[in-house]
């Protein structure tokens, strides 16, 4: 090699490269981010939706309720509503306490576009809203009916033992 041309090119185009793949690992960060935080927006309407629904029966229809937070959810974020889980209020007893009564989802994303910083490895993200629960109008029916089944041949007409929301 007797002159370096093209030095100045090759300097260039490294520099250059480097610099957009680092830029790249960036976007790819804040919209992993973003992503993030629409999924946890979807998951706490989602929870909020699955507790506060009921269809005012005679016992309460998780079902239903989870029918329509999945619909709630696949109206915010276009992802796979089917891995939404929940924690039923039936759960709750010794070792579960009514505050991890609600919704989780758990998603994977990319790290990064260039296959050269990070390659193709997937971040496992997870997302939770567990708001606790109110009892429902049915089961307070139902809560009722067992206490005046309890009380024969007394004139009940009111009884309340604790505040709980019914």
């Amino acid at each position: 090699m007797k002159n370096n041309n093209g030095q100045s090119t090759i300097e260039f185009l490294m520099t250059f490269i480097f610099t957009f793949g680092i830029l790249f690992l960036f976007v790819k960060l804040a919209i992993n981010s973003t992503t993030g935080y629409l999924v946890h927006y979807a998951t706490y309407l989602s929870s909020r939706t699955y507790l506060v629904w009921e269809n005012n029966g005679s016992t309460p229809n998780h079902s239903s309720a989870e029918e329509q937070a999945r619909m709630v959810f696949s109206k915010i974020i276009k992802l796979n509503p089917q891995n939404l889980q929940f924690n039923s209020p039936e759960k709750v007893g010794p070792g579960f306490p009514f505050e991890y009564v609600g919704a989780f989802y758990a998603f994977t994303q990319g790290v990064t576009v260039v296959p050269m910083v990070g390659g193709s490895q997937k971040a496992n993200l997870y997302t939770e809203s567990y708001l606790g629960r109110e009892p429902t109008r049915a089961s307070c029916m139902l809560r009722i009916v067992e206490l005046m089944k309890t009380m024969p041949g007394t004139n009940l007409k009111f009884a309340t033992f604790f505040d709980d929301g019914c």
